[in-house]
């Protein structure tokens, strides 16, 4: 029986092996592979709606873009139509696998009418408009005025606002210089009828006559501060310059001062009005810090001759509006060189030479006020220790180590 299968299976091998080697060996046609599609990639700056047809009018895609996003639309390829809110349809191609970018249209800007109110009234033409007129001080400006006003009030006090129309001024200066003078004069030319019935005893009168002689100093001061005010101010009219500007970035400025003191003297009167009138040259290192040469002048007494100059160092630590306060240190030197004659008993008393050195240091406050960007009226009082006789004009000395109370009065000038 198992020989009987064998013999079967192999009279059925042979003609199997045939049959399916027709169904193996046969090959099928490849089919068509599919177009692939491409991308439309729209973007815009505004709110828009967007619309794509393609070539037979059927809408593709419908879709809302809102400002400033792009989207991308995927798409057969072919010609189509995009519209938006703004702008005409536009054609574009999508070509297979392409991608192709599109930027839709901005609004057009809104055209708003201008509104004339009905409460202004149109503006005249320029040719028609009224012509702002300047005035300075109390009257139209010109700028003659500006040379002939300062020189006429340095002439006659007041006299220059007169010129800028300012009458009630001119005359205010001009009464205030009549005042001042007046009392500086009465009070030089009055002497004590007991002077001269007294000699030897002034100390006993000392007190009136240092009243007189700071009396004296004040007045004198004063009338000196009015009278460059005025002439400041007659130009500053005439210029229109209401409110100075003050010059705080200044390279160098220059100072006429006028120190007074009053102190004992040897004799008779016992005190008498001590004034130094000298010129300052002061350089700006920083800002508001100040070193110069200073105290500069010379003065001639009985057989000498004093010269004298210093140095000080300033700093000005208030400027604000047309006022500056500052403080200073300083020394002045004074060198005397003079001929005194000595009797010996000859007849004629032979000359002997009489050589002087002093260093006279101080500490000062200074006051400002500026009637013109340039130009300020100072005020100083300064504390001074002389270190050996400080001399002053004629006869008049300080002795060493007298402490002494000074007030100052100038102008100055800076650029």
């Amino acid at each position: 029986m198992i020989v009987a299968s064998l013999a079967a299976l192999l009279c059925f091998a042979p003609a199997s092996a045939p049959a399916s080697a027709p169904a193996t060996g046969s090959a099928t046609a490849p089919s068509a592979p599919e177009a692939s599609d491409g991308n439309l990639i729209l973007s815009s700056s505004s709110d828009t709606s967007v619309t794509v047809r393609d070539k037979d009018g059927r809408i593709a895609a419908s879709l809302l873009l809102a400002g400033g996003q792009t989207t991308s639309l995927t798409l057969p390829p072919g010609e189509y139509s995009v519209s938006g809110d703004y702008g005409s349809p536009f054609l574009v191609t999508v070509a297979e696998r392409g991608e192709v970018r599109l930027d839709m249209p901005k609004p057009p800007p809104v055209q708003t009418p201008m509104a004339t109110s009905p409460a202004r009234a149109p503006a005249p033409p320029a040719s028609e408009a009224p012509e702002e007129v300047r005035t300075c001080g109390g009257g139209p400006c010109r700028k003659w005025k500006r040379i002939a006003a300062p020189l006429m009030s340095a002439a006659l006090p007041g006299s220059g606002q007169i010129v800028n129309n300012e009458p009630g001024k001119g005359i205010g200066m001009f009464l205030g210089t009549l005042v001042l003078g007046g009392g500086a004069a009465a009070l030089h030319f009055t002497r004590d009828p007991l002077d001269a019935s007294s000699p030897g005893l002034g100390g006993t009168t000392f007190g009136s006559e240092a009243v007189n002689g700071a009396g004296f100093g004040m007045l004198t001061g004063g009338l000196a501060m009015l009278y460059a005010a005025q002439i400041m101010d007659a130009y500053a009219s005439a210029a229109g310059k209401e409110t100075p500007s003050p010059a705080k970035d200044h390279r160098v400025g220059f100072q006429l001062t006028r120190m007074a003191t009053v102190g004992f003297r040897a004799g008779d009167p016992a005190a008498a009005f001590y004034a130094d009138w000298n010129l300052n040259f002061m350089v700006q290192v920083r800002r508001r810090l100040s070193v110069g040469l200073t105290d500069i002048g010379l003065k001639y007494g009985v057989g000498r001759t004093t010269f004298q100059t210093g140095a000080r160092i300033h700093y000005r630590f208030y400027d604000r509006g047309r006022l500056w306060i500052g403080a200073g240190l300083g020394t002045i030197l004074q060198g005397t060189l003079g001929r005194q004659r000595r009797t010996i008993g000859e007849i004629e008393p032979p000359e002997v030479q009489t050589n002087a050195f002093a260093a006279i240091p101080y500490g000062q406050l200074d006051l400002r006020l500026f009637l013109l960007d340039r130009w300020s009226l100072d005020l100083i009082p300064r504390v001074s220790v002389p270190l050996g006789t400080r001399f002053y004009r004629d006869e008049l000395a300080l002795p060493t180590h007298s402490v002494t109370f000074e007030l100052g009065t100038g102008v100055g000038v800076y650029f």
